[in-house]
Protein backbone atom coordinates (compact mmCIF):
# COMPACT_ATOMS: atom_id res chain seq x y z
CA UNK A 1 0.00 0.00 0.00
CA UNK A 2 2.92 2.35 0.63
CA UNK A 3 4.90 2.03 -2.47
CA UNK A 4 1.96 1.88 -5.02
CA UNK A 5 1.31 5.47 -5.32
CA UNK A 6 -2.72 6.78 -5.19
CA UNK A 7 -4.84 3.53 -5.65
CA UNK A 8 -6.84 4.05 -8.66
CA UNK A 9 -9.72 3.84 -8.95
CA UNK A 10 -10.36 4.53 -5.07
CA UNK A 11 -11.40 1.31 -3.86
CA UNK A 12 -10.85 -1.39 -1.39
CA UNK A 13 -12.11 -4.79 -2.46
CA UNK A 14 -12.61 -6.96 0.48
CA UNK A 15 -14.46 -10.28 1.33
CA UNK A 16 -15.81 -11.00 4.89
CA UNK A 17 -13.79 -13.66 6.96
CA UNK A 18 -11.17 -12.60 4.77
CA UNK A 19 -9.33 -10.24 7.13
CA UNK A 20 -9.99 -8.67 10.43
CA UNK A 21 -11.59 -5.57 9.13
CA UNK A 22 -11.13 -2.72 11.53
CA UNK A 23 -6.90 -3.73 11.30
CA UNK A 24 -6.86 -4.13 7.57
CA UNK A 25 -9.58 -0.47 6.82
CA UNK A 26 -6.69 1.16 9.68
CA UNK A 27 -4.03 0.42 7.46
CA UNK A 28 -5.71 1.13 4.14
CA UNK A 29 -6.95 4.35 6.03
CA UNK A 30 -3.18 5.16 7.29
CA UNK A 31 -1.80 4.69 4.05
CA UNK A 32 -4.30 5.28 1.13
CA UNK A 33 -6.80 8.25 3.20
CA UNK A 34 -8.65 8.43 0.10
CA UNK A 35 -9.23 5.09 -0.59
CA UNK A 36 -13.19 4.13 -0.68
CA UNK A 37 -13.48 0.54 0.86
CA UNK A 38 -16.54 -1.82 0.19
CA UNK A 39 -18.65 -2.91 2.78
CA UNK A 40 -17.72 -7.09 1.99
CA UNK A 41 -15.48 -6.72 5.07
CA UNK A 42 -17.78 -6.60 7.72
CA UNK A 43 -17.57 -3.74 8.33
CA UNK A 44 -20.12 -0.84 7.25
CA UNK A 45 -17.52 0.35 4.23
CA UNK A 46 -18.07 3.94 2.73
CA UNK A 47 -21.09 3.17 0.43
CA UNK A 48 -23.63 0.13 0.12
CA UNK A 49 -23.55 -2.47 -2.54
CA UNK A 50 -26.16 -4.40 -4.36
CA UNK A 51 -25.48 -7.39 -6.38
CA UNK A 52 -26.43 -9.53 -9.05
CA UNK A 53 -28.40 -8.99 -12.18
CA UNK A 54 -32.15 -8.62 -10.60
CA UNK A 55 -33.45 -4.67 -11.59
CA UNK A 56 -33.47 -1.48 -9.68
CA UNK A 57 -36.30 -0.39 -8.64
CA UNK A 58 -37.33 2.23 -6.20
CA UNK A 59 -37.15 5.77 -4.79
CA UNK A 60 -33.31 7.46 -5.40
CA UNK A 61 -31.31 6.52 -2.29
CA UNK A 62 -30.49 8.63 0.31
CA UNK A 63 -26.92 7.29 0.72
CA UNK A 64 -24.07 6.47 -1.54
CA UNK A 65 -24.46 2.87 -3.16
CA UNK A 66 -22.98 0.67 -6.34
CA UNK A 67 -24.91 -2.13 -8.02
CA UNK A 68 -22.37 -4.81 -8.42
CA UNK A 69 -23.37 -7.34 -11.79
CA UNK A 70 -21.45 -9.07 -14.23
CA UNK A 71 -22.55 -9.25 -18.22
CA UNK A 72 -22.46 -12.67 -17.88
CA UNK A 73 -23.78 -15.08 -15.86
CA UNK A 74 -20.31 -15.59 -13.50
CA UNK A 75 -17.47 -13.22 -12.98
CA UNK A 76 -14.62 -15.63 -14.51
CA UNK A 77 -14.32 -16.47 -17.69
CA UNK A 78 -16.24 -19.17 -19.86
CA UNK A 79 -16.28 -19.37 -23.58
CA UNK A 80 -19.95 -20.68 -23.94
CA UNK A 81 -21.09 -18.15 -21.22
CA UNK A 82 -24.55 -16.22 -21.81
CA UNK A 83 -23.90 -12.28 -22.66
CA UNK A 84 -26.25 -9.73 -21.06
CA UNK A 85 -28.00 -7.78 -24.08
CA UNK A 86 -26.73 -4.61 -24.64
CA UNK A 87 -29.95 -2.97 -23.95
CA UNK A 88 -30.29 -4.39 -20.88
CA UNK A 89 -26.97 -3.17 -20.48
CA UNK A 90 -27.71 -0.08 -20.68
CA UNK A 91 -31.02 -0.28 -18.88
CA UNK A 92 -29.54 -1.57 -15.59
CA UNK A 93 -27.40 1.50 -15.62
CA UNK A 94 -29.93 3.91 -15.99
CA UNK A 95 -31.66 2.87 -13.32
CA UNK A 96 -28.82 3.04 -10.86
CA UNK A 97 -27.70 6.50 -12.25
CA UNK A 98 -31.43 7.60 -11.80
CA UNK A 99 -31.63 6.60 -8.42
CA UNK A 100 -28.26 7.99 -7.22
CA UNK A 101 -26.46 4.75 -7.51
CA UNK A 102 -22.61 3.69 -9.16
CA UNK A 103 -22.10 0.66 -11.57
CA UNK A 104 -19.60 -1.66 -11.16
CA UNK A 105 -20.17 -4.10 -14.31
CA UNK A 106 -17.42 -6.85 -14.75
CA UNK A 107 -16.06 -8.15 -17.94
CA UNK A 108 -14.25 -11.25 -17.92
CA UNK A 109 -11.71 -11.54 -20.11
CA UNK A 110 -10.07 -14.35 -21.58
CA UNK A 111 -7.02 -16.03 -20.50
CA UNK A 112 -5.43 -13.93 -22.76
CA UNK A 113 -6.20 -10.84 -21.02
CA UNK A 114 -8.44 -10.23 -24.07
CA UNK A 115 -12.18 -8.96 -23.89
CA UNK A 116 -14.23 -11.30 -25.83
CA UNK A 117 -16.08 -10.13 -29.12
CA UNK A 118 -19.38 -10.58 -27.89
CA UNK A 119 -18.35 -8.77 -24.26
CA UNK A 120 -17.11 -5.71 -26.40
CA UNK A 121 -20.06 -4.02 -26.74
CA UNK A 122 -18.60 -0.26 -25.45
CA UNK A 123 -15.70 -0.51 -27.48
CA UNK A 124 -17.15 0.77 -30.52
CA UNK A 125 -17.79 4.06 -29.15
CA UNK A 126 -14.39 3.77 -27.11
CA UNK A 127 -13.15 7.46 -28.25
CA UNK A 128 -16.25 8.81 -27.51
CA UNK A 129 -15.27 8.05 -23.59
CA UNK A 130 -11.50 8.56 -24.26
CA UNK A 131 -12.44 12.60 -25.84
CA UNK A 132 -15.21 13.42 -23.06
CA UNK A 133 -14.23 16.27 -20.94
CA UNK A 134 -14.99 16.51 -17.67
CA UNK A 135 -18.12 19.17 -17.40
CA UNK A 136 -18.03 22.36 -15.10
CA UNK A 137 -21.39 21.38 -14.22
CA UNK A 138 -22.47 19.99 -10.70
CA UNK A 139 -25.72 19.06 -8.83
CA UNK A 140 -26.46 19.46 -5.20
CA UNK A 141 -25.17 15.80 -4.35
CA UNK A 142 -21.79 16.88 -5.04
CA UNK A 143 -21.72 14.52 -8.39
CA UNK A 144 -20.67 15.78 -11.55
CA UNK A 145 -20.99 15.61 -15.15
CA UNK A 146 -18.14 13.59 -15.91
CA UNK A 147 -19.72 10.54 -13.60
CA UNK A 148 -17.54 11.65 -10.45
CA UNK A 149 -19.11 10.27 -7.32
CA UNK A 150 -19.58 12.46 -4.12
CA UNK A 151 -17.97 9.62 -1.77
CA UNK A 152 -14.77 11.69 -1.82
CA UNK A 153 -12.94 15.26 -2.88
CA UNK A 154 -12.90 13.93 -6.59
CA UNK A 155 -10.26 16.13 -8.08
Amino acid sequence: MTGAGRLIPERMPMWPGSAEPVEVNGMVRRHQPTCVINPRSGWTGDFQCDEGTHAITGNILPIDWEKCSSIGMHWSYDPKEWVMPLEEIIKTMIDCFVRGGNVLLNVAPNPDGEIPLASRTAQTNRRVYEEKRRSHLRDDSGADGAGRSNLRNDP
